[in-house]
């Protein structure tokens, strides 16, 4: 009976473990207006597939899942029906629709779950507008171009920062504006949750555990 119990509580404590890691939200994000519905099997650049959401005004975001979420995004843009050319492909409808503005723009989110997150950035399609550079939560990021021909190209078409500290629920993007063109905006967004180091050591443990009791009987 002891060895029972033993058992079933290394089984519990990764399974716990392993609940807290995924209980953070991914979101996949499509600024603009022109084209809608790219599907849940589109991941991008990150690998993230799941439920997209199209974003041109003030909302409350579904996760990647589906699920209806308390997270508010409120883009402050000029112009959020940038569009180039036609769409045909996934990438081409993430990246040929955006939101664009001549002196910045900034996109704001609350109702985060506090933790780390990899945000994936993805600049318009546009010979015309670029990033611009900005902010992800006081942290400085480069101007990317974009690609005009909606290729998904690292440091050009999208780029990515990694373990962004979201605390309060808060996270905040600030054009501080940019040199290779006189627009700035951007076409997409993906957030990405980051597992913390120490919780997946937890897990490893537990998990280790669980199987060395296996392989004892």
């Amino acid at each position: 009976m002891k060895r029972f119990a033993f058992g079933f509580a290394t089984l519990v404590a990764p399974c716990m473990v392993f609940t807290q890691l995924v209980s953070a939200a991914g979101f996949n994000i499509d600024f603009g207006s022109a084209f809608t519905g790219l599907p849940s099997t589109y991941s991008a650049a990150s690998g993230q597939a799941g439920v997209w959401n199209d974003v041109f005004a003030n909302g409350n975001l579904q996760d990647t899942t589906g699920a209806a979420t308390s997270v508010a995004v409120t883009p402050i843009v000029g112009n959020p029906n940038g569009q180039i050319g036609v769409a045909t492909t996934n990438d081409e409808l993430l990246l040929g629709d955006f939101f664009f503005f001549s002196s910045g723009w900034n996109v704001d989110f609350a109702g985060l779950t506090d933790g780390l997150y990899d945000v994936y950035y993805y600049a318009p399609s546009s010979t015309g507008v670029s990033t611009g550079a900005f902010t992800v939560n006081g942290t400085s990021i480069t101007e990317i171009p974009g690609d005009s021909v909606s290729n998904l190209i690292q440091g050009t078409s999208y780029d990515v920062l990694s373990g962004v500290s979201v605390s309060g629920g808060t996270l905040s993007l600030a054009s501080t504006g940019g040199v290779l063109e006189l627009k700035f905006g951007l076409a997409g967004l993906q957030l990405v949750p980051v597992p913390e180091p120490a919780s997946l050591a937890l897990f490893a443990v537990g998990l280790m555990a669980w199987i060395g009791i296996r392989f004892k009987k």
